[in-house]
């Protein structure tokens, strides 16, 4: 038995009219969720995803400062237009080994009442040997000029 007539076209109609609306809304949804794909992607500023490379080595040997390896604790990488800084160095038996990466200008680490200085020249660069920081504290660290590219400091031990 087959339907025609006013009654089943009109049916049809409303039939199709819900098929636009729902398509209409569906399109409608897709476009929105690509938009904010799209925005959540722009406004990202978070780091990639992976290992990063840290300006200074994991390990450090520099005849005259330090004649055998040791492994980096701490380190703080600034961007070349920041001029200063602060390293937490870490407490602990034996000596600290402070080193720097930059390459321009000197680079000056201050604790406490001790202040040293060392040129900088685009390598990691042994700056000082502390050998009495049994508690952690901060060391504060400057660069006397901007710098070409990132820079770093960093305690090993």
């Amino acid at each position: 038995m087959s339907t025609s007539g006013p009654a089943a076209d009109a049916a049809d109609a409303e039939v199709r009219g819900v098929r636009r609306i729902f398509l209409v809304g569906l399109a409608a949804a897709l476009i929105a969720a690509a938009v904010a794909f799209t925005v959540e992607l722009a406004n990202n500023d978070q780091k990639p995803a992976g290992p990063t490379v840290s300006l200074l080595p994991s390990t450090f040997r520099q005849p005259g400062f330090v004649d055998r390896d040791v492994r980096r604790l701490a380190a703080v990488e600034l961007p070349a237009t920041t001029r200063r800084g602060v390293l937490r160095l870490p407490g602990g038996d034996g000596a600290l080994y402070v080193v720097a990466r930059c390459d321009t200008g000197r680079i000056r680490a201050t604790l406490g009442a001790l202040s040293t200085a060392q040129l900088c020249r685009g390598s990691a660069t042994g700056v000082v040997v502390l050998s009495l920081v049994r508690h952690p504290a901060p060391l504060d660290i400057r660069v006397s000029a901007a710098q070409k590219g990132r820079w770093a400091l960093g305690v090993y031990r």
